[in-house]
């Protein structure tokens, strides 16, 4: 009996020593590779269909992402709609989406092509802003509070209490070595993991600062076996140590200068290495996610049997799902109730909180991203990172906000140079603030042979339930105009007439959903036109009519046009009520007997100007689309004392940026009606070809009488037309644009040149 038991005891002592065949853990590691590695979902999806089990998983930078949505219970099928959607490509390029663009918040549109921003510290020092990525962080640091808040609130920040224990490595900056997270913020840990160097903008994790994971590890075998332990490793890597250097790629070129060698050696006896090797894929070519799954896909079932060979376990879909499906109904659906704003001053936080809501009220996620990205419409604002903490007390989650301002100076240059003597330097200065309220002031001016400008402007932003926000404008321009485009390098340009406008206004504006406004205010200013009269002899002598003018306004706004010049997607709307009133005083030399004579006439002036303006653009195709826009202006204004000064003073349609330079006669009435077909062929995402073509009809045509007075055609007598041929390079920075142009008055009026920059204007008083 003693023996038997001698025998049981050692039996089981040996059983005790020797692995069980159930009890076996696999592990899955993946490599990053930025797109390439949406090849591991499609490993994944071989593995989980033939049973093999994932007990672990690890992943750098992309590999991390892909990892961590496995972990947290998204399905195969899921994680490729996600990395091929839309929303992931935006993310990724840091772009954001029209639906989410508010114009409301938009800077007003300037000729500014380039800026930097000064920021003054306590010591009164300036220190210029320098941009620390290629890409926006706004749309990372949304996204990932969104896509693993709710993971993170169920494994209640322990990455083995996942679906699948899950970990990711980052890069430590001060420390430069590896940082395996295993623990913490979901999102923030899979943040920094695939935050490569300028490319991404870094974020600091317990106060120290993380990069890219694949600095220094870029397939994070060791983590899987030192940390998880897992007996049978399966490697899906995108990547490779660089041989040799590329010049044409920048992404490659910093990726060979910042990489360290990493080990991608994984022994036959307990793992499987399945490597994939890509030439022709970059960065950020998710658009090619499905492609890359199903080569994941096709290459892992053709190692399959070899695996099988080595895991004897098996695990079936259902059990799977039964598992995952367990995991995600425990996530509590994104709904927010507390604020907390962190980063600034109490004055700053309340302005926050208010854009939120203003009550005790709850919000969901498409809530908070359209306040978000208001927000970051303001530029004052410099980047928003998001955190959601679930709150057991109330029930819903706390949206936590780490804010950083743009208190801060910023200088902007721009302008127009030009084949031609439409040539304008812009400077631009503006300080923006926060406190209560939002705010900032703006000096900016323009100086050309053409066109001069300065305008002073202060902004201040109220966050009411209804939002809006006040308008305090100083302006002083002056205008040459003539009726050519000389060359660029003419110092002295004929000219026929001058008008010179300082005025000041104020506004009020409210948003209209999100691409519109409404706006209405006052204004007052002078208008001096100088003008050779039909009696004046000498190049000095110039007839002068200065009105002293008030103006009340009423405006409608909508605007989500590509680009704020030669726009190839969106629409325009712009409907305009003004009453003018004042007083006029007319000076005129007459040399008509050889007699310098100066007369002096003093008139009212009282009218009503109501204008229309849309401009649509519609795609036809990839390659095509055409613009449509149609304008009108109807004007109480009467004729003035004479053929210029009516002309003048009259509403002037100018479609393009060439008509907006040249003072032609013919295409200047008190009311018009004008239409344009603009059929567009894009040759890439940056060379566009436009053939403008456009009607004017005014109502009755200004002409000029025998006496040099200004009298009307008869309704309907006249039409003209302007047709422009344009090839466009649309570059991040600055448009270039050459064209040649027709119009039908005067005749033969061709017009050629090159255009590099932007060629826009502040509006007048009377707009």
């Amino acid at each position: 009996m003693v023996k038997r038991l001698k025998l049981t005891l050692l039996i089981f002592l040996l059983i005790s020593f020797i692995p069980a065949t159930h009890a076996q853990k696999v592990g899955l590691v993946l490599s990053g590779g930025g797109a390439k590695g949406c090849t591991h979902i499609g490993v994944i999806r071989a593995l989980e269909e033939n049973g093999i089990p994932i007990d672990y998983i690890a992943g750098t930078s992309m590999g991390a992402i892909v990892a961590s949505l496995y972990a947290m219970g998204y399905t195969p099928d899921e994680m490729e709609e996600l990395l091929s959607s839309e929303d992931f490509i935006t993310w990724q390029k840091g772009q954001i989406s029209d639906n989410f663009k508010f114009f409301f918040k938009s800077e007003d549109e300037t000729p500014e092509f380039a800026s930097f921003k000064l920021n003054i510290d306590d010591s009164l020092s300036i220190k210029p802003i320098l941009p620390t990525s290629f890409i926006s962080p706004d749309q990372m640091n949304q996204a990932c509070m969104y896509l693993f808040s709710q993971a993170s609130t169920v494994c209640k920040n322990n990455f083995d209490s996942l679906f699948v224990p899950f970990r990711c490595v980052a890069t430590d900056v001060v420390t430069k070595a590896q940082h395996v997270h295993r623990k913490g913020d979901l999102g923030d840990a899979v943040r920094t993991s695939m935050t490569f160097p300028f490319v991404f903008k870094p974020i600091s994790v317990d106060n120290h600062l993380m990069l890219d994971g694949g600095i220094y590890n870029n397939f994070p075998i060791d983590v899987m076996k030192d940390e998880l332990k897992a007996d049978y490793i399966i490697g899906s890597s995108v990547s490779a140590n660089s041989t040799t250097a590329r010049g044409d790629d920048p992404f490659v070129l910093l990726e060979n200068l910042i990489m360290q060698h990493t080990n991608y050696d994984l022994s036959e006896l307990n793992g499987k290495h399945l490597h994939f090797h890509y030439t022709d894929v970059s960065l950020l070519d998710f658009h090619r996610a499905k492609e890359l799954i199903q080569y994941g896909y096709d290459s892992t079932i053709a190692h399959i049997d070899e695996i099988k060979a080595k895991v004897s376990r098996r695990i079936d879909q259902e059990t799977v799902n039964a598992k995952r499906a367990a995991f995600n109904q425990k996530k509590p659906p994104l709904i927010f109730k507390n604020v907390i704003v962190r980063g600034v001053n109490t004055q700053q936080k309340i302005y926050i909180e208010k854009n939120f809501h203003n009550d005790d009220e709850t919000f969901d996620y498409e809530s908070f991203k359209h306040t978000y990205f208001k927000l970051l419409s303001d530029k004052k604002i410099g980047e928003i990172i998001a955190h959601a903490s679930y709150n057991q007390q109330t029930g819903y989650y706390d949206l936590i906000l780490d804010v950083t301002l743009s208190d801060h100076f910023k200088i902007g240059i721009g302008g127009n140079i030009s084949s031609t003597s439409s040539n304008q330097l812009y400077i631009g200065l503006k300080y923006l603030g926060m406190r209560y309220l939002s705010y900032d002031v703006s000096l900016d001016g323009q100086i050309g042979m053409l066109y001069k400008d300065a305008h002073l402007q202060a902004r201040i932003d109220f966050p009411s339930q209804l939002p809006f926000c006040v308008k305090l404008i100083a302006d002083i321009n002056h205008f040459s105009h003539s009726s050519k485009q000389y060359a660029f390098y003419m110092t002295d340009i004929p000219t026929e007439a001058f008008s010179t406008e300082f005025y000041t206004k104020a506004k009020i504006a409210i948003p209209f959903f999100l691409k519109g406004e409404f706006n209405t205010g006052m204004g007052y200013g002078t208008i001096k036109n100088t003008y050779h009269g039909p009696y004046t002899t000498g190049e000095n002598e110039f007839n002068a009519t200065k009105y002293h003018l008030g103006t009340a306004l009423f405006q409608f706004n909508h605007n989500s046009l590509s680009h704020k010049q030669f726009p190839i997607g969106g629409s325009k709307a712009k409907i305009t009520v003004q009453y003018i009133f004042g007083r006029g005083e007319s000076e005129m030399i007459d040399n008509m007997n050889n007699q310098l004579v100066k007369l002096k006439e003093i008139h009212s002036n009282n009218w009503i100007q109501v204008s229309g303006l849309i401009d649509h653009y519609i795609p036809l195709s990839k390659r095509f689309s055409i613009g449509l826009l149609g304008e009108s202006v109807f004007s109480t204004h009467k004729l003035e004392g004479n053929y210029m000064e009516t002309l003048l003073m009259s509403p002037a349609f100018t479609p393009t940026k060439h008509s907006m330079m040249v003072f032609n006669q013919a295409f200047r009435s008190k009311i018009y009606f004008a239409a344009g077909v603009k059929p567009i062929y894009n040759l890439n995402k940056i060379l566009h070809l436009r053939f403008e073509n456009y009607l004017y009809v005014p109502y009755r045509a200004i002409q000029q009488t025998a006496l040099f007075s200004a009298t009307y055609d008869e309704p309907f007598q006249r039409l003209y037309l302007i047709s422009e041929l344009t090839a466009v390079a649309q570059l991040k920075y600055i448009t270039a644009s050459v064209y040649v142009n027709w119009y039908s008055y005067p005749e033969k009026n061709w017009n050629a040149g090159l255009n590099i920059g932007y060629l826009i204007f502040h509006d007048k008083l009377i707009e």
